[in-house]
């Protein structure tokens, strides 16, 4: 029991910080990934732009999530 609140709260607190920094914003914004960058710039790249809360938690995720090797060069546009 106590294992699943503790799995319950990590969760939570991953998702507060995988949440965009103004989560309900009609406002979009175009980002641009160029061609060598990794996860790591990309990471920073979106926390500089306030795009993302934590650079770190972006590209852990990229890790886990085995999207690596999918992540592309462009402009995309965010909402």
């Amino acid at each position: 029991m106590k294992r699943s609140k503790i799995i319950i709260l990590v969760i939570i607190v991953l998702a507060i910080f995988i949440l965009p920094r103004v989560p309900f914003s009609n406002k979009e914004t175009f980002f641009r990934v160029d061609k060598g960058e990794g996860s790591k710039e990309i990471a920073l790249n979106l926390q500089q732009q306030d795009l993302i809360w934590w650079g770190p938690l972006f590209q852990l995720y990229v890790a886990t999530s085995l999207m690596s090797g999918s992540l592309q060069a462009g402009i995309y546009q965010l909402s």
